[in-house]
């Protein structure tokens, strides 16, 4: 899975390392884990246990959480283009193909 921050790309290898890139980027906006749960709605419970690697956060809430800090989060697979080609138009919004 990678996550894109203005047009940077950083690939996360593991749950941990992927708390750690959304912490990253909570500090380098200066958010506090409360403000950052009122921007988004993700409970501060729920955003310590992202930014700590845990492996019972919802890919919603990543989603959520990487959304309010302007942090894109994809996953590609050896047949993400075989997979694009057979979605309708409007079933493609958030793809690479949009950008």
């Amino acid at each position: 899975m990678t996550l894109n921050h203005q047009g940077i790309e950083q690939r996360a290898v593991s749950a941990e390392h992927l708390g750690a890139l959304l912490r990253y980027h909570r500090e380098r906006a200066g958010l506090s884990r409360r403000a950052l749960s009122e921007l988004c709605g993700a409970s501060e419970t729920a955003i310590y246990d992202a930014e700590g690697g845990k492996v019972t956060a919802r890919l919603s809430t990543l989603l959520t959480i990487a959304g309010a800090l302007s942090v894109t989060l994809s996953a590609r697979g050896p047949l993400s283009a075989d997979f694009l080609e057979q979605l309708r138009p409007d079933e493609r919004l958030g793809t690479d193909a949009d950008q």
